[in-house]
């Protein structure tokens, strides 16, 4: 969508409202990081938080993933439930 001519190019505000629309019709469920300037589905940080895990070689303390992935430590330990 980016690369596209420059009169079909969505600027970043428009972007957060439209994500913001879909969130609340509940049509894409997507979580914030907490610096709030990004979003993430719960399947990209199952993805991450398993990735981590891998990463430090099987174990990872719980406390440390917020920091690591940027996101709120409640989606982090919903994440680690269902791995």
């Amino acid at each position: 969508v980016q690369e596209a001519p420059t009169a079909f190019k969505l600027s970043e505000p428009n972007i957060v409202e439209i994500v913001s629309t879909l969130s609340q019709l509940r049509l894409v469920d997507v979580l914030f990081t907490t610096n709030g300037k990004e979003y993430l589905t719960p399947e990209q940080l199952l993805r991450e938080v398993g990735d981590e895990i891998l990463s430090h070689g099987g174990r990872v303390n719980v406390a440390d993933l917020p920091a690591l992935l940027n996101v709120d430590l409640p989606h982090i330990e919903r994440a680690v439930t269902q791995l």
